[in-house]
């Protein structure tokens, strides 16, 4: 008849005395609320929306957690520091990657990803998880370590996307709204595009200072290979290899290429901000085979000194990785050597 009384409080530990001031019998009930962790995916501008859990021990992505009171507006997916949980490699357009997304053992995760850019998670393949489990569906390891492993391969054409990641104590998340227990994380994700290299090939007549500059049988003529890289993608370390096949009408010259000039090799390298290093003892070597080399490795012929008619091929592989093109020069660099006509 006198009745009911509602406690709030905020600390830790509660103790809570009762008294019957009646006969009869008492009903306790106990609730808790926790607190939310908001999505922070750009909202203006785009129909993502928000998307929340309520935040409670285990069910986390990564080991850190942040709570919100609202939704970030975050133009670049950055608001919330603790967004810790998704490992992403390079990822490529066309190429299958894995992501791997700590989480404990128990949870149901799902992801979006804007493969198109048109500020939603509704086309066809954006949903790229659904209900994964750690050790269970989805999970490509197969193992209950902590860690759900899946593979993803963006479309052709993609620079850039916002990708959302949920972990939930429920089945069936949406990519957006309150939904259970669990975390959220929001992220850019750049598509780095495939390495493009050209290579252009020129020669002219070599001045030797003694025999008239002509394209004549008995002459020399000086190749030159130059090597771009025209767009922003990079090849993985160490696998720029080129060869040059020599024509039948032409000797190679196993001597210093430029005579009077800087170099001194066979072979001569000019970089212009390749990023690359070049090393004549360990990045050239030829063939004498006449089927193209398919590796630096196929080219094993060492050559004579002077002019060698046995050399087929040419083989040049510098070290480190190539610069990807970002603006103005092209990452480029050239190689130069000689051979006598025929």
């Amino acid at each position: 008849d006198n009745g009911s009384l509602i406690v709030e409080t905020s600390g830790t530990n509660v103790t809570i005395d009762a008294s019957s001031v009646n006969q009869g019998g008492e009903f306790f009930a106990f609730g808790v609320f926790t607190p939310f962790d908001f999505s922070d995916a750009p909202l203006t501008g785009t129909s993502y929306a928000s998307a929340n859990h309520r935040v409670i021990g285990s069910f986390d992505l990564g080991p850190g957690v942040t709570t919100e009171a609202a939704a970030y507006d975050s133009p670049t997916a950055s608001a919330d520091a603790n967004d810790d949980g998704v490992t992403f490699p390079t990822l490529t357009p066309t190429v299958s990657s894995t992501l791997s997304v700590a989480a404990p053992n128990f949870g149901y995760l799902s992801a979006w990803i804007d493969w198109n850019n048109d500020g939603d998670f509704a086309d066809a393949g954006e949903q790229v998880a659904t209900d994964f489990v750690n050790g269970g569906t989805g999970d490509t390891d197969g193992t209950a370590n902590g860690v759900i492993t899946f593979n993803i391969t963006p479309p052709s054409g993609v620079t850039q996307a916002f990708a959302r990641f949920r972990l939930s104590s429920r089945t069936g998340a949406p990519s957006s709204g309150l939904h259970g227990f669990g975390e959220i994380e929001d992220y850019q994700i750049i598509i780095t595009p495939l390495a493009t290299l050209t290579l252009t090939k020129t020669s002219e007549t070599w001045d030797d200072g003694i025999n008239p500059v002509f394209n004549l049988p008995g002459n020399d003529v000086m190749y030159t290979l130059l090597i771009s890289n025209t767009t922003a993608g990079q090849p993985d370390t160490d696998t720029v290899f080129l060869y040059d096949t020599l024509p039948a009408e032409v000797t190679f010259y196993n001597g210093d290429a430029d005579g009077a000039g800087p170099g001194t090799t066979a072979v001569l390298f000019t970089d212009s901000g390749s990023g690359l290093t070049f090393s004549y003892a360990t990045d050239v070597r030829y063939s004498n085979v006449a089927a193209p080399p398919a590796s630096f490795g196929d080219c094993t012929y060492t050559p004579a000194a002077g002019y060698d008619a046995n050399v087929k091929h040419v083989c040049v592989n510098p070290k480190g990785i190539m610069n990807g093109k970002t603006g103005a020069p092209t990452p480029s660099f050239t190689l130069k050597f000689r051979a006598k006509i025929q």
